[in-house]
């Protein structure tokens, strides 16, 4: 068991870790070619905790990272003005450090590694690729110079294209994978199953790219996985509907602000609007085409239209009401915790698959009821909310008239009241277009989980591929180790309060071995842990509800969750 001695020294080499950066910079121009390089693939649904516990003191001598992304530029409404906004390691990634002397492979401490991690795909090419021993696009820095980067300081930054693709990436099979949810989830058929993406170098799918693996693929193909903790999610909604939310709560009785709150504010757990669990299913399903046809039980009104509470919120209902429904990608994680936790699949026999989303390029999006999109990662989903908020196109995915500066506010028509699943750990400045909202009144945060009131969330594996040598799987497990630690959750989750509560990443006795006193539970900000797991015989599935156990009872009669 950790002392609080270890989880201070810990806690205070990643805080340190920036300032004493700068006297140690390790790249392949200056200290060589490292001793061994671990090439990884999938989400990045914990891209944050990811770099933390490569920071750790279970991981890298302090002070040794050099990190090397790609970058990418996009427009995006910040605070309702359209703005450059650069999103790095979107696709690709590289850590370059020192081993710790904690690894437990020796011939690794003190030794120059790099690890490669490759997004591009999400977490469904941190599966089907491992399978098949694919060769995949990744990150090759040991044949740069500095001359190939920009950036600052120990952060090395480059934008990747197909032109210069042979300057900054090779095609290697994965070592290991990451997903934000059980790789079982992802081999269930149907949207959950992974399909393939194009290459940056080629412009092409990898081959093979088998589309037929189940979840016995992973015991035949000898796949090892490792438990990581567990991630909060959401469902998020453009800020005009949250709003109107609000004030239809407000007609019936369901929500009273704060006092000194106004329809709008997102300052605390009481400001939040709340929807049911089996509603949230019915509009994923795609059962629900226009919010015109949703009513509210107003106190003073009776049975009326949800459209008809917008001037009770001041904004301008869209010229046309469709219902919008942000799903995601074939083998995202988001996708597949969302539809099982509010559809059921697909677990349950006869459960309701989400719906197919239209095309982009639909010439008459507003034709389809609902409107149904799938966006591939969390920034583009950021990005699928803002435009659906302000009618811009900055998404690709909403298909309107040409934008290209200024607020359209006469562009109402191609305003949509929308919703997606997203992790619940974003726009924690309230700057974008959406906000998040309450299932069954329970908000989005760890403290709701631990408490067993909010449903959301999944827990997440690396994966190692029968392929690994033995120091790199030892490495793996050891990664993986880190990366579900109570206290380096504590650490991530520092930058991941959102306005009305503490959201990100947590243990569970399922990922951290070492944490068997749940005296603390529900939350202790420093050491985040839920007495909950989807864990059976080590594995965790999103097929069953978290499960009940006496294993966490440690003498405290009082807390038996596991």
């Amino acid at each position: 068991m950790k002392t609080p001695s270890t989880l201070n020294k810990l806690a205070v080499a990643v805080s340190l870790l920036a300032g004493s950066q700068a006297a140690m910079a390790l790249t392949p121009w200056t200290n060589g070619a490292p001793f061994i390089t671990i090439y990884t693939s999938g989400g990045s649904a914990q891209d944050k905790a990811v770099t933390a516990a490569i920071q750790s003191a279970q991981v890298s001598v302090s002070g040794t990272l050099d990190i090397f992304q790609d970058t990418t530029s996009s427009q995006q409404r910040v605070n309702g003005t359209l703005t450059t906004v650069t999103t790095n390691g979107g696709n690709f990634t590289a850590y370059y450090f020192t081993g710790s002397n904690s690894l437990t492979d020796t011939a690794l401490r003190g030794k120059q590694i790099l690890l490669v991690k490759r997004t591009l795909g999400s977490a469904g090419y941190g599966v089907v690729p491992l399978l098949d021993n694919s060769n995949l696009d990744n990150l090759n820095i040991t044949a740069t110079t500095a001359a190939n980067w920009s950036g600052a300081g120990k952060t090395h930054l480059a934008t990747i294209t197909q032109a210069n693709a042979s300057t900054y990436l090779t095609q290697v099979p994965s070592h290991g994978g990451f997903t934000g949810v059980d790789a079982p989830a992802l081999l269930q058929g149907g949207y959950n199953y992974p399909l393939p993406v194009n290459e940056v170098s080629t412009g092409a799918p990898v081959a093979p790219f088998t589309t037929n693996y189940t979840a016995a693929s992973l015991t035949a193909k000898g796949i090892t996985r490792i438990p990581t903790g567990g991630e909060t999610y959401g469902i998020a909604v453009t800020t005009d509907l949250y709003k109107v939310l609000q004030a239809a709560q407000i007609a019936d009785g369901s929500l009273t602000l704060p006092a000194g709150h106004a329809i709008g504010s997102y300052a605390s757990d009481g400001d939040l609007p709340s929807l049911s669990r089996n509603f949230v299913a019915a509009l994923l399903a795609g059962n629900v085409q226009t919010w015109a046809n949703v009513l509210v039980n107003d106190t003073t009104l009776g049975s009326t239209p949800l459209t008809s509470y917008a001037s009770a919120a001041g904004v301008t209902a869209p010229a046309n009401n469709v219902v919008g429904v942000g799903i995601r990608n074939a083998g995202a994680a988001i996708g597949a915790v969302g539809y099982a936790k509010f559809l059921g699949y697909p677990y349950v026999p006869n459960a309701s698959a989400p719906p197919t989303a239209i095309a982009d390029t639909s010439a008459d999006e507003f034709a389809a009821a609902p409107l149904v999109k799938a966006p591939t990662g969390a920034t583009d989903t950021d990005n699928l909310l803002n435009d659906w908020q302000f009618g811009d196109n900055t998404s690709g995915h909403n298909n309107v008239t040409a934008v290209t500066s200024g607020d359209p506010t006469s562009l109402t028509n191609e305003r949509i009241w929308g919703l997606a699943i997203q992790t619940a750990d974003r726009n924690n400045t309230g700057t974008l277009g959406y906000r998040y909202i309450k299932i069954d009144g329970a908000a989005p945060t760890i403290p709701n989980i631990a408490n067993g009131t909010y449903p959301v969330w999944a827990e997440g594996e690396v994966l190692i591929s029968s392929h690994a040598t033995a120091s790199e799987s030892l490495f793996l497990k050891d990664f993986g180790k880190a990366l579900g630690s109570a206290a380096l959750a504590g650490v991530v989750d520092a930058s991941l309060t959102e306005p009305y509560g503490q959201s990100g990443i947590f243990a569970t006795v399922n990922s951290d071995a070492t944490v068997t006193n749940f005296a603390n539970v529900p939350f202790v900000a420093s050491q985040p842990v839920v007495p909950y797991s989807h864990g059976v015989s080590g594995f965790t599935s999103l097929g069953i509800v978290p499960y009940a156990t006496d294993a966490a009872k440690d003498g405290n009669p009082n807390v038996i969750l596991k």
